[in-house]
């Protein structure tokens, strides 16, 4: 009831106050209405003080006026009767909105450039370096992090609210595939082995993103906003380490809110959360020996890994629902008849929260340990990452469709409604097409999903939020050769241009009104109910930066002839 009615006398406040900035005197920016020596601040900045001919006359006069918009502005809000606040297209949010209009082209350009490079996870450099250069041409100041590779923070402005917009670039392994082609068709492959791939958008999300910091600093400067801007390059997701270890080393403190979004086939926002998640190593040394003469001599790595394996799926058989074990041998020995000296299980852990992610650890160490010491050989855990479960924000979600409703959802040609059904013939999925309308405002917290990310974590440390616009077609599959196909077509990017505005569109919002962020703030000190954010990883873990560099040194060469200039 409470929002309902703040909501009430919010949309004809607004609405008479927008009303009254089109009082103007031409080329000056000063109210009609102002008496002699008098300012005012609007949402676009602070207007400077002027001297007007017979004011007390005149502000008298546009004092009425004023009343009588007022009094109708609630009049048309009674008749309405809104349940919520529609956003509102005014100047400064047009300002951003319309940077990224006119500069579709050059964005287009970049995540094509993005999507020809592929870069697996810390292997970015030349997507970062293409990001990073785009925002400095633009007035960011860019620094990279230390120890970590292709990470970087671009800043623009100062002082508070500060806004952070993240942006991923990392692609997939083994999923290349030609643009708008709707049957496989790899872009590049040797011996049958299937090059990398943006199966999960990046390319889109990284240049979106970075967009939507461009157009909000060019809003800022144009209307006096005041804020801070950060645009955070954030790597190798997929491996779910790049936002993690920027966390640990506290490059997000001091934001106040911050904004993403991501690539997807539907026009749905929600509020939802997903999996806590531990990442974790266990190596075993053992003693090698011949296994036919001297097996005695022997103590078997391998027989520890398959002895932990075997306790965690006893574990499965007792833990709660929504918990998840899954896990991989890495190493396991060379040959038959030497028995493994060295051996490696990894496990990815997940449940509904970090206090039972972190009790599923300890249970599956006891089981590591158990296959040491009944093997008689050496273990070490290695914490390769952790992500926290997402901390869902309503008021972010409603602020972002809010906007999506505002600017309206992408619209398709025939072609590329025809590409759609005939990828989706090929998958066997009903031929629908392309998202074409936009899913129901956020009115509650959703379900929780049963993926991670590394996301997951920000939440924890400022409120989080963000946009979402079709990208893809309905019925592909995460991590496919058809959504490598969908995002580097004109159907990725569509998405991409759109989603970048509603970002903007959220952070001037944010900047604008402030009650906004207040709310968000407060709903993130209610849902958090005072849990300080502590990273997963142990004090020496270290991030993967050379896990993918093999794999992109085997398709460098040929990958080559495929790239396309960002500019």
């Amino acid at each position: 009831m409470g929002s309902d009615v703040r909501c009430f006398f919010q949309v004809p406040t607004r609405l008479f106050l927008r009303v009254r900035d089109q009082v103007r005197l031409k080329g000056g920016g000063a109210y009609e209405d102002m008496r002699p020596g008098m300012s005012f601040s609007h949402p676009g900045g602070i207007v400077e003080k002027r001297q007007i001919s017979g004011g007390k006359k005149m502000y008298r006069k546009t004092s009425k006026l004023m009343v009588v918009l007022l009094v109708v502005s609630f009049a048309i809000t009674a008749i309405a009767s809104p349940v919520f606040a529609k956003a509102e297209m005014y100047p400064a949010k047009k300002t951003a909105v319309d940077w990224i209009d006119a500069n579709e082209g050059r964005l287009i350009k970049l995540s094509d450039a993005i999507w020809s490079y592929a870069e697996l996870g810390w292997q970015e450099f030349k997507s970062s370096k293409a990001h990073q250069d785009f925002l400095e041409e633009n007035g960011f100041k860019v620094q990279s992090i230390p120890g970590l590779a292709t990470a970087f923070v671009a800043t623009y402005g100062s002082g508070r609210p500060v806004i952070g917009i993240l942006g991923e670039f990392d692609s997939v392994a083994s999923v290349s595939q030609e643009a708008f082609v709707p049957f496989q068709d790899p872009v590049t492959a040797i011996g049958g082995e299937v090059a990398p791939g943006h199966g999960c958008g990046h390319n889109l999300y990284g240049t979106g993103s970075f967009a939507a910091a461009v157009a909000i600093a060019k809003a800022m400067d144009r209307y006096g906003l005041k804020g801070t801007v950060k645009a955070f390059g954030t790597p190798a997701e997929e491996i779910l380490e790049g936002k993690i270890y920027m966390a640990r080393d506290g490059v997000f403190d001091g934001v106040d809110v911050i904004l993403s979004w991501h690539p997807g086939s539907s026009n749905r926002i929600g509020a939802s959360s997903n999996l806590a998640l531990i990442s974790v190593k266990f190596s075993f040394n053992g003693v090698s020996a011949h296994a036919g003469t001297s097996p005695d001599r022997g103590r078997s790595a391998l027989d520890a890994v398959m002895i932990t394996d075997v306790a965690a799926n006893y574990v499965r058989e007792h833990m709660i629902e929504g918990d998840r074990i899954q896990g991989v041998v890495t190493k396991g020995g060379v040959q038959p008849n030497v028995v493994p000296d060295f051996a490696e299980m990894w496990y990815f852990l997940r449940a509904p929260d970090v206090p039972e992610v972190k009790d599923l650890l300890r249970r599956i160490t006891n089981c590591a340990k158990a296959g040491a010491l009944a093997t008689d050989t050496e273990m070490t855990r290695q914490i390769v990452t952790g992500t926290w479960d997402k901390l869902p924000n309503l008021r972010l979600a409603q602020l972002s469709w809010d906007n999506l409703d505002m600017l309206g959802i992408v619209e398709w040609t025939p072609e590329e409604v025809s590409y759609a059904k005939e990828m989706q013939k090929d998958m066997g999925k009903p031929e629908v097409g392309l998202a074409t309308t936009l899913g129901a405002r956020p009115s509650k917290i959703g379900s929780k999903g049963r993926y991670s990310s590394d996301a997951g974590d920000l939440s924890w440390i400022a409120p989080m939020g963000g946009g979402a616009s079709a990208t893809g077609v309905p019925g592909s599959a995460g991590h496919s050769w058809q959504n490598v196909s969908a995002y580097g077509s004109s159907i990725g990017t569509k998405g991409m241009i759109k989603a970048a505005q509603v970002i903007a569109a959220m952070a001037i919002d944010l900047l604008d009104q402030p009650e906004i962020l207040n709310e968000a703030t407060a709903e993130f000190k209610e849902r958090s109910k005072g849990t300080r954010y502590e990273s997963l990883l142990d004090p020496d873990s270290k991030p993967s930066l050379d896990y993918f560099r093999p794999e992109m040194e085997k398709f460098e060469a040929v990958m080559e002839e495929h790239y396309t200039s960002p500019k």
